[in-house]
């Protein structure tokens, strides 16, 4: 299949996953590594693949951004419409180290809907995506300083100083959930998901959004 071209390409992108148009129990990622994806549950739609905030997950396996060291650079992309659930944490998209304690991905709060980055320190924006819209969310690592930034449609919501970790370990990427966690499943639409091994500029994140929003108005 051949890839779209209406976002940043280069050998960075990792993974590549647009929901909106890959069907099946198993899909592949459309991008130069290849990961093949295992969906339980999460329907397919027009925009996306649905999430029942019950069981619904997408396990990605475990080599995604394994090359991420302690000073290495990350940026995890996602277009995603959640619905709201005030008794639970929404973990819409993440990785998970069991042993480790160690973790990266995104996450909404059950009191609030407010949005936090975790990779691993926990940045907490100000944005509520608990407002029945589709919205770009954009977590990035800023390599040896450790800086942490959400962008929130492709505006600056929050930044702040990270703890430095690596991500090498054998954990899989899950979207629907974190990890292998039986816990806080997403319940709404994700549309697309972009891992890059580097650190997106403002100007790039603010390129892929404008170029993919209208698939989700």
């Amino acid at each position: 299949m051949e890839i779209e071209r209406d976002f940043i390409l280069d050998p960075s992108l990792v993974l590549y996953l647009p929901l909106y148009k890959l069907d099946g129990a198993s899909i592949m990622s459309q991008d130069g590594c290849g990961h093949l994806c295992t969906v339980t549950g999460a329907l397919w739609r027009h925009n996306g693949r649905y999430f029942d905030g019950t069981d619904d997950f997408i396990n990605c396996g475990n080599n995604v951004a394994r090359n991420v060291g302690q000073t290495d650079s990350l940026t995890l992309e996602v277009w995603y419409k959640t619905e709201h659930i005030s008794s639970q944490e929404d973990r819409f998209i993440g990785k998970y180290d069991t042993g480790g304690g160690s973790y990266w991905g995104f996450y909404s709060i059950s009191a609030t809907g407010k949005l936090r980055w975790y990779c691993p320190s926990p940045i907490e924006g100000d944005a509520d995506i608990w407002d029945g819209q589709f919205h770009h969310i954009v977590g990035v690592r800023r390599g040896a300083g450790a800086i942490g930034e959400l962008f929130v449609d492709a505006s600056l919501n929050k930044s702040g100083v990270n703890t430095p970790t690596d991500f090498t370990w054998a954990a899989p990427l899950s979207i629907g959930r974190w990890g292998n966690l039986d816990e806080s499943y997403a319940k709404g639409v994700i549309g697309e998901v972009r891992v890059y091994e580097r650190a997106l500029t403002p100007q790039e994140i603010q390129h892929n959004y404008l170029a993919t929003k209208w698939r989700y108005r």
